[in-house]
C-alpha cells in the first residue's frame, strides 16, 4: 500500500528581516559567546594577555593624568595670574606700531624685523608706567619684584622681594595668606613660610631691612601663587623710605587693572606702546589672536608629539607581539574546539571571528584595568611631584577623553594581536584537529628575500638620514630647517627600526638556520632550536619584542655614554674636583679700575672661606681680560695676554672641514685665544706653596724649584714654544682694537718670553692653565688684581656649610656698584657620572627583558608539556629537560638583545655624524661598549643560567598526546 505524505509548507521568513543580514548578526553573537567562554576557560593565559596590555597602558594612562594636571584650566590661569582683578600690564620696551604679542600668550610678542633680522621701526623711549594707555579712571595696583638686605637668623642676606600692594584683598589668588591677617598698613609686611624660618621669626616679630633701613612688622604668612616650598619671598608695602631706597625698575613691575578689561583692539593698541597684556576673557577665547600650535621655529611641540607618538607606537608593538604570541599559544590548545564547533556547521570565517573576538574582549579588558591603575597611579604622582606650588600642580585632572582615547586604543592593539592567530585557527585541518594531529610549520621561502631587502633598506635609510641632516645644518639657517632637520632624523630612527622589521620577517628562516647550527653542540640545544624552529608564532614574536627593548637601550647607552664623555671634556671646572672655588670680582667691569673698598672686601671673602675649616686655600690674582674693556676704557691701557703656540691654523684647512671646530687664527693665538672656544686665557699669580691647592695636583720639586726662579708653570704644553719650551707675553694697547677694519691685524708692542714647564694636573680649569710666582709678576710688571681662591678640604663641607659661605659672599658683592655683583662659591664635583645612568637603563632594560622571556618561556612550557612527556617516558633525565630550558632561554633572548644591540648602534652612529658638523665632539670611541656587551651578550646568558635554575614541572605520563 502507497501512503503518499506531503511535505510541510515552508513558513516565512519572520519580520521581513533579510536571511542573509540576519544571519550575520547572529553569528557575530555567536562567535562573541563563544570568545567570552573560552576567555573564561582559559583564564590564565586569558589574565597574562589583559596583563600585557594593562600594563604599558596603565603607564599612559598615569602620565596623561599628570601631564593634564601640571596645564590649567582658564580659571585656574586667571585665578593665579590677576587674581579677583580684571588684567595685568607689563612694559616689555620702547613704542613700536608693529609690536603684537598673542592673546592667550602675552608674553609671546612679535615684530617686524628685516631679513637681518634687525627692527624695522625704530623702537621709542621705554615707559615708566602704563598709567598714560589706560583709561583715566582706571585704578591700577602694582607689584615689583626686586632684592633687599635684611637681618636673618645668621646674620644678614640678600633676599628677593615684592613691593607693591600686598594688602589688596584683590590680589587674593595671586598672593594668598597662609596664617596671620593681610597687611594693611605701611609698617606691615609678610613674608614666605620658607623665608620664616630663615629669618629665624614668626608672626608679630620684626623685620630689619638695610640700605635703606626700614622696621616692619611680620603681619602674615604669605604665598606668591607660583612659588613653591622652597621659595624665600618677603612681601613688602608701599613705604616712603623703600621708595626712595630701592630702584624699583618699570620691566620688574607689574600692574594690574580693578575694573577695566581691554578689548582685542585695545591690548594691541598698549602692545604698539610697549605693554603687554593678560585679560583671562581673551586668553580663555583668544579667537585670531591664538597663539600657533606649533612654532615652526622651535622643534619643542614636534618633538613632544614625536615622542607621545613614539611611545604609543613602541607599547602597541610590544603588546602585538607578546599577547600575540599568548593569543597564539591559546588557539592551538583550543584547536579541538574549533574543530568541533567547525563540524557542526562553523565557516572558517566563524573560527577567524571566534579567535578574533578574544583579542578584542581581553584588550578591552586590559584597557579597563590599565586606565582605572593608570588614574590611581597618576593622582599618586601628581601629590607626589606636588612642590607647594597652585601651578604645580594646578589641580588633579582627569582627561576622560585622553582616558577613552586609551580605552580605545588598548581594544584596537588587542584585535590586532589576535589577528594572525585567528587567521592561523580559521585555516586548520578540521580533522586533524579532531585526531589531536599538529601540523609542522612550513618555511616561506620569500620571507628570507623580504627580510634581507629591509634590511639593507633600514641600513640606507640611517646612513641617508644623517646624510641629509649634514647637508641641511651646511645650508643657510631658513624657517624650514627645523622641519628638515626633523625629517632627517626620522629616517636615522627609522632605519634601524625597519632593520629589525626586517630581522623578524626572515625570524623562521634564521631559527631554522640556527637549528642546524646548533644541532651538533648538545642534544638539548638540538631540542630547544628545534622547537623554536616549529613554534614561530610563539618564538619570532618574543624575539621581536626582546630586540625591541634591547634597540632603545642601545640607542639611549650609546648617545648617554657619548655625550657624557663630551660633557666631561667641556666640563666648566672651578676648582678641582672635591675643592671649594671662590669668586669675587671687585673692579669695574667698563674701565677696570679696582673699587677703592676692595682690599676690605676681599679680607671678609677670605674670612668667610677660612670659617668652613679647609685644610689648605690656595689665593688666586690674575691679568685682567681688558680687551673686553666698554668705553670707559683708555686706548694706551695695556692688553696684557700669553701666546698660544701649538694649534691648528685655520688658514690651512679647507672649507666644510671638521678641524674648524678646533682651529685658530695667528692673531687669536697671539691673543691667547684658547681653540676652538673663543675664551682668553690669563696670567694667574699663585703663591708656591699654594699651587697645589689650586691645580688639585702635587707639583714635582723640580717643577717647584724652576717655579721659584721665575719659570711659568701650564697645563696644557700648548702655550710653549716647540723649540724651546717658552712662555710668550705680548702687551698690546686697547687702542689697538678699535680699528675700524675687521681685517686688520695688529702686531704687539711688546714681547717677554719665560722658561715654561708643563704638568699634568688632570682636568683644566678655564682660564688658569697658565700660572707664575708673585715675585715673577713684579718683575714682569703684570698687573694682578684679586680674582678668589681655591680651598680644599679632608671632608666636603656640609650643604649648611656652603649655603652659610654664599650668603655672606652674596653680602660682599653688594658692597659694589650694579654689574659688578660678581661673588659666589661652589663645590667642584664635576660632571655626573654617567655609569649610575647606563647601569639604570640596563637594569630597566633587564626588567623588560625578562618580563618578554618569562612570557615566551612561560608559553614554551605550557606548549611543550606533551612533548616533556615523551621526553620523560623515553628516559629523558631531568637535566637534559633544563639544559632545553637553558638554550630555549639563549635562543630567545640571545637573538634579541644581539639583533636590538647591534641595530641600536646605528642611530648613535648617525647621530655622531651629525655632530661632526655642528660643532659637538661626538665621537663613537666615547660609546659605552662594555655595557653594550652586557646589553647583548651578559644579559642573555644570565637570563638564559637564571631559567636553568628553575626546576621543571614533573610531567604526567597519562596524558600524552598521541602523534599521527
Amino acid at each position: 500500500m502507497a501512503v503518499t505524505l506531503e511535505a510541510p509548507a515552508r513558513t516565512a521568513s519572520g519580520a521581513g528581516e533579510p536571511p542573509e543580514h540576519r544571519s550575520r548578526f547572529a553569528r557575530w553573537r555567536a562567535a562573541a559567546r563563544l570568545a567570552a567562554r573560552q576567555v573564561r576557560r582559559d583564564w590564565r593565559t586569558s589574565a597574562l594577555v589583559a596583563l600585557l596590555v594593562a600594563l604599558p597602558l596603565a603607564a599612559a594612562s598615569a602620565a596623561a593624568v599628570y601631564a593634564d594636571s601640571q596645564m590649567p584650566t582658564a580659571e585656574e590661569e586667571a585665578i593665579v595670574s590677576v587674581g579677583g582683578t580684571e588684567t595685568w600690564l607689563r612694559i616689555v620696551g620702547g613704542a613700536d606700531p608693529s609690536r603684537q604679542q598673542y592673546l592667550d600668550d602675552p608674553d609671546w610678542v612679535e615684530y617686524d624685523t628685516t631679513d637681518d633680522g634687525s627692527r624695522v621701526h625704530d623702537e621709542g623711549e621705554r615707559p615708566d608706567s602704563p598709567e598714560p594707555f589706560v583709561p583715566q579712571d582706571t585704578e591700577l595696583l602694582t607689584l615689583t619684584s626686586t632684592s633687599v638686605r635684611a637681618e636673618t637668623a645668621g646674620g644678614e642676606a640678600h633676599l628677593p622681594a615684592v613691593i607693591g600692594d600686598i594688602g589688596d584683598h584683590r590680589l587674593d589668588g595671586r598672593l594668598d595668606v597662609v596664617s596671620g591677617t593681610r597687611p594693611l598698613g605701611p609698617n606691615e609686611a609678610a613674608v614666605s613660610p620658607a623665608a620664616l624660618d630663615r629669618l629665624g621669626a614668626d608672626v608679630g616679630d620684626v623685620l630689619r631691612l638695610h640700605d635703606p633701613d626700614v622696621t616692619l612688622t611680620i603681619a602674615a604668612v604669605m604665598r606668591e601663587a607660583q612659588d613653591a616650598d622652597e621659595v624665600v619671598r618677603l612681601f613688602l608695602p608701599h613705604n616712603p623710605a623703600l621708595a626712595a631706597g630701592l630702584d624699583a625698575s618699570p620691566a620688574a613691575t607689574t600692574w594690574f587693572a580693578a575694573e577695566w578689561a581691554p578689548t582685542a583692539d585695545e591690548v594691541y593698541d598698549l602692545n604698539a606702546e610697549g605693554v603687554i597684556a593678560y585679560v583671562p576673557a581673551l586668553a580663555a577665547d583668544p579667537g585670531d589672536g591664538a597663539s600657533p600650535a606649533f612654532d615652526t621655529s622651535s622643534l619643542s611641540g614636534l618633538v613632544f608629539a614625536g615622542m607621545t607618538a613614539a611611545v604609543m607606537a613602541f607599547s602597541a608593538y610590544l603588546i602585538i607581539l607578546l599577547a600575540g604570541a599568548a593569543l597564539a599559544v591559546s588557539a592551538r590548545r583550543q584547536q579541538r574546539q574549533l574543530a568541533m564547533a567547525a563540524g557542526v556547521g562553523a565557516t572558517r570565517s566563524d573560527v577567524f571571528r571566534i579567535v578574533l573576538l578574544q583579542g578584542t574582549v581581553l584588550g578591552l579588558l586590559g584597557g579597563i584595568i590599565g586606565t582605572g591603575a593608570g588614574i590611581g597611579v597618576g593622582a599618586w604622582l601628581v601629590a607626589a611631584t606636588a612642590d607647594g606650588s597652585s601651578t604645580h600642580p594646578w589641580g588633579l585632572h582627569i582627561p576622560w577623553l585622553a582616558l577613552a582615547a586609551v580605552a580605545a586604543f588598548a581594544v584596537v592593539v588587542g584585535t590586532l594581536a589576535a589577528l594572525a592567530p585567528a587567521r592561523s585557527a580559521s585555516r586548520q585541518n578540521v580533522i586533524g584537529a579532531l585526531r589531536g594531529a599538529r601540523r609542522p610549520v612550513a618555511l616561506r621561502t620569500d620571507r628570507p628575500k623580504w627580510g634581507s631587502l629591509l634590511i639593507l633598506v633600514g641600513i640606507a635609510l640611517t646612513l641617508a638620514g644623517a646624510g641629509f641632516v649634514m647637508w641641511v645644518t651646511a645650508e643657510p639657517w631658513s624657517q624650514w630647517t627645523s622641519l628638515l632637520i626633523f625629517a632627517g632624523m626620522a629616517g636615522v630612527i627609522a632605519g634601524p627600526l625597519v632593520l629589525q622589521v626586517g630581522v623578524i620577517l626572515a625570524g623562521h628562516w634564521l631559527l631554522t638556520v640556527l637549528a642546524r647550527l646548533l644541532s651538533r653542540v648538545s642534544l638539548g640545544a638540538r631540542l630547544a632550536a628545534r622547537d623554536a624552529a616549529a613554534a614561530p608564532s610563539r618564538v619570532v614574536p618574543a624575539f621581536g619584542a626582546i630586540a625591541a627593548c634591547a634597540f632603545a637601550a642601545s640607542v639611549v647607552l650609546g648617545l648617554v655614554g657619548a655625550t657624557g664623555e663630551q660633557s666631561a671634556r667641556n666640563w666648566y671646572y672651578q676648582a678641582p674636583v672635591g675643592s671649594v672655588g671662590m669668586w669675587v670680582s671687585t673692579y669695574d667691569y667698563e674701565t677696570f679700575e679696582v673699587f677703592p673698598d676692595a682690599a676690605e672686601a676681599e679680607e671678609e671673602a677670605m674670612a668667610a672661606l677660612d670659617a668652613t675649616s679647609p685644610a689648605s686655600v690656595g689665593v688666586i690674582r690674575a691679568t685682567l681680560d681688558v680687551r673686553s674693556g666698554g668705553p670707559g676704557l683708555q686706548a694706551d691701557a695695556e692688553v696684557i695676554s700669553p701666546e698660544l703656540q701649538r694649534y691648528v691654523s685655520c688658514a690651512d684647512l679647507a672649507d666644510g672641514d671638521a678641524g674648524w671646530d678646533l682651529c685658530q687664527s695667528p692673531l687669536g693665538a697671539k691673543l691667547g685665544e684658547v681653540a676652538g672656544s673663543g675664551a682668553r686665557s690669563q696670567i694667574n699669580v699663585v703663591a708656591a706653596d699654594e699651587l697645589a691647592t689650586v691645580t688639585g695636583t702635587a707639583i714635582p720639586d723640580a717643577a717647584m724649584a724652576g717655579y721659584a726662579d721665575g719659570a711659568a708653570i701650564v697645563t696644557d704644553e700648548a702655550w710653549l714654544s716647540e723649540a724651546d719650551d717658552e712662555l710668550i707675553i705680548n702687551t698690546w694697547t686697547y687702542g689697538q682694537f678699535e680699528r675700524s677694519d675687521p681685517d686688520a691685524s695688529p702686531e704687539p708692542v711688546a714681547a717677554t718670553a719665560l722658561p715654561g714647564i708643563a704638568i699634568d694636573a688632570g682636568p683644566m680649569q678655564m682660564g688658569r692653565e697658565i700660572f707664575v710666582a708673585p715675585d715673577t709678576a713684579e718683575e714682569l710688571g703684570l698687573m694682578a688684581t684679586f680674582q678668589g681662591a681655591v680651598a680644599a678640604y679632608d671632608d666636603p663641607p656640609s650643604q649648611e656649610v656652603q649655603d652659610r659661605l654664599t650668603e655672606q659672599l652674596s653680602s660682599i658683592a653688594l658692597q659694589f656698584p650694579d654689574g659688578t655683583d660678581s661673588a659666589g662659591a661652589t663645590l667642584e664635583s664635576g660632571p655626573e657620572e654617567t655609569a649610575t645612568w647606563l647601569w639604570l637603563v640596563l637594569a630597566g632594560t633587564a626588567v623588560l627583558v625578562v618580563g618578554a622571556s618569562a612570557v615566551a618561556l612561560g608559553l614554551s612550557r605550557v606548549e611543550r608539556r606533551s612533548d616533556d612527556a615523551t621526553l620523560a617516558a623515553v628516559g629523558g633525565a631531568p637535566r637534559l629537560r633544563r639544559s632545553v630550558t637553558f638554550w630555549q632561554g639563549l635562543i630567545i633572548t640571545g637573538s634579541g638583545c644581539l639583533t636590538g644591540a647591534v641595530t641600536g648602534i646605528l642611530p648613535v652612529l648617525g647621530s655622531v655624524m651629525i655632530s661632526s658638523r655642528s660643532g659637538i665632539d661626538l665621537s663613537m670611541a666615547d660609546v659605552p661598549w662594555f655595557f653594550l656587551a652586557v646589553l647583548g651578550v651578559g644579559l642573555p646568558l644570565a637570563l638564559a643560567a637564571a631559567s636553568w635554575l628553575v626546576t621543571p614541572r614533573r610531567s604526567d605520563l597519562s596524558r600524552r598526546t598521541a602523534i599521527s
